[in-house]
């Protein structure tokens, strides 16, 4: 990883609409090309093999999502497809963190960085290509699940995920569907109808408000806020304080009644110290220690 700096700040893109100019990614044109071949009943039997269906470690709440089919051999790294082709059953441990460690190893691999962008000193990960394929959108999904699994016991499980504007409503809905549970968006002011419920919160220069429909969420409701990135502290005004927005977030939960069961991101830079200003506990699937190695 190349940066001006020992800890570079870095941010996610929510806006490019054109793939990096750095790795391909055959994937998303691989998809693609098998589209035809591809068998469209999202009713397959149970006895098929493992590489035509798309298993969920909660198969009995998800078997719709779980039936749909993955042709993993038109996906690159297909050594590591293959073990990512089946998720674990959840009590086994050992395989659950293996999986999320081979997970891992697949994701870093589809989130470029860059350098010096948008702005000099800026280190800059892309995570928008990991959904330009099932494979790598489907892998996201299930390492998340089973991260929820490892750290919270099934008699304190979430029944609501929320989800920041913008880029947590990338995979905060496909997340709850997953887990069988509701999905509650927060959003900037002014875009949401009815009885809302409003949380300030700071940022580089001035403050912030994030609002949420009061009927999202009753009373004693368990409940998780996804979100890309924890990022906050002393950088750049181009890095996105989300340790401050996520805490607003969870500000609105409990404003609610609603019981904050604490945070899931995808990416925490944690030399920037983003879960101490959080109220909760902190769960994430990558660091940047991650994206250094895969470097």
């Amino acid at each position: 990883m190349s940066s001006s700096s020992q800890h570079p700040p870095a941010i996610l893109d929510s806006t490019s609409s054109h793939p990096p100019s750095g790795p391909s990614h055959p994937d998303a044109t691989s998809s693609t090309a098998h589209s035809s071949s591809q068998p469209t009943s999202d009713t397959k039997p149970l006895n098929a093999p493992a590489k035509d269906r798309l298993p969920s470690p909660h198969t009995s709440s998800t078997s719709q999502f779980a039936s749909r089919t993955l042709d993993t051999q038109s996906q690159p790294q297909a050594q590591s497809s293959t073990s990512l082709a089946s998720p674990p059953d959840p009590s086994d441990r050992a395989r659950t963190t293996a999986y999320i460690t081979a997970a891992k190893s697949l994701l870093t691999s589809h989130i470029p960085s860059y350098p010096d962008f948008p702005e000099q000193g800026i280190l800059f990960y892309d995570i928008l290509p990991l959904f330009y394929s099932p494979q790598t959108h489907t892998t996201l999904l299930n390492a998340l699940n089973l991260l929820i699994t490892l750290n919270f016991s099934p008699e304190n499980r979430p029944d609501l995920i929320v989800g920041l504007e913008a880029r947590g409503f990338l995979f905060g809905p496909s997340l709850a569907r997953l887990l069988n549970i509701g999905f509650v968006p927060v959003r900037k002011p002014g875009k949401l109808p009815g009885k809302i419920e409003t949380a300030e919160y700071q940022k580089e220069y001035g403050v912030d408000k994030f609002e949420i429909q009061a009927e999202g969420i009753s009373k004693g409701k368990k409940v998780l806020v996804v979100d890309d990135v924890i990022a906050t502290g002393k950088a750049q005004w181009l890095i996105r304080v989300t340790g401050g927005s996520a805490a607003a977030c969870g500000d609105l939960v409990e404003k609610l009644g609603g019981v904050l069961l604490g945070y899931i991101f995808l990416l925490e830079l944690e030399f920037l110290k983003g879960r101490e200003k959080l109220g909760a506990p902190v769960h994430s699937l990558l660091t940047e220690k991650d994206m250094e190695e895969k470097d």
